[in-house]
């Protein structure tokens, strides 16, 4: 029995399905940080930034492992992570795709770096790391190809 094809999902789902997230994960995010008493200031920063980044892996390695296959915007827009072998992943493979996702900001946290070199590095890092979204058929960025994932419109095996 041959395999259905895979729709790969495009570049624009991706991007609202991240700033969906991004709005979503804000809220526990913020009130971590206010019942922690943070605030923003520049000795706070570091928590602040730990916090920000704990919460976001927290988020997407859930949803990305869970029965949903996706997170909660991903799933709004109907497209969901698989590996590339149509497997779901596990919670150990979710978030080791989140952090090599997120691996491009890094720079902005580099304290040895001038603001203007760690902006420039990360602006070269999205680009390298997203771009090939845009150009390859298979919709696949460099976490994407690195953590052997795609990420696909339609509905889940388990959905």
């Amino acid at each position: 029995m041959k395999k259905p094809a895979l729709t790969y999902a495009g570049p624009l789902e991706r991007v609202l399905a991240f700033l969906i997230d991004k709005l979503i994960v804000a809220v526990p995010t913020a009130v971590l940080i206010l019942l922690a008493g943070f605030t923003d200031g520049e000795k706070d920063q570091q928590a602040i930034i730990a916090i920000d980044y704990v919460c976001q892996a927290a988020y997407f390695t859930w949803f990305i492992s869970s029965g949903w296959q996706a997170s909660p915007g991903q799933r709004l827009l109907g497209i969901h992570v698989i590996h590339e072998h149509g497997r779901k992943l596990g919670m150990r493979h979710a978030l080791e795709r989140f952090i090599v996702w997120s691996a491009p900001q890094l720079p902005l946290y580099a304290s040895f770096l001038a603001p203007n070199v760690a902006s420039s590095l990360f602006l070269a890092l999205v680009l390298f790391w997203f771009i090939p979204i845009l150009m390859r058929a298979d919709r696949t960025g460099v976490h994407d190809q690195f953590c052997g994932t795609r990420v696909v419109s339609g509905k889940t095996k388990s959905a």
